[in-house]
């Protein structure tokens, strides 16, 4: 007996749904230790509506992350949902994602090159983290690293020529 491909790819899928189902506290967890870590790169006095906006936000996309995996494994994983559950873990990875890349956009104005490098490292960590939690995934891993990692490729290249006009055109408001 032959497994068909459809066969083997809805494996696949019921697979990764069940991984997903598993580590989504994990996941959740380790942003927020990172998040915390987060503050002492910021410097002594980052602008409090600035850190406390990003910090709801991360907190919203972490709340719906939690409430994807804790329904998804509440109802258990019933192999003809394994693609709906997947497309909500993949989008609520997607949001979580978009939410770390703003650290670049509202952050990046305000640091010091000495303080981007460990900035660029904090992203680069959440980013090798959340690769190495999805790495049955990797459309979940790309929905969280792409958008980190490009605001931050964005944000670095414009630090270094803070006059140059993706300068301008990347951060829209002056925070200095």
């Amino acid at each position: 007996m032959s497994i068909t491909p459809a066969a083997l790819a809805g494996a696949m899928r019921c697979s990764q749904a069940r991984l997903h189902a598993a580590i989504w506290s994990r996941s959740v967890a380790l942003s927020v230790l990172v998040a915390v870590a987060l503050l002492p790169v910021l410097g002594p006095k980052p602008p409090l509506p600035l850190v406390l906006g990003w910090f709801c936000t991360l907190g919203v996309a972490l709340a719906l992350r939690a409430a994807v995996g804790f329904l998804h494994r509440r109802a258990g994983v019933p192999d003809g949902e394994a693609a709906r559950w997947l497309r909500l873990h993949r989008a609520a990875f997607l949001l979580h994602g978009l939410v770390w890349a703003l650290v670049s956009v509202l952050f990046a104005p305000l640091l010091s090159h000495a303080q981007m490098e460990l900035l660029a490292f904090v992203l680069t960590a959440i980013t090798a983290a959340s690769l190495v939690v999805t790495a049955f995934d990797l459309l979940a891993a790309i929905c969280f690293g792409f958008p980190a990692v490009t605001s931050l490729v964005v944000a670095l290249r414009c630090v270094r020529t803070r006059n140059a006009p993706c300068w301008q055109a990347w951060c829209w408001c002056s925070w200095r």
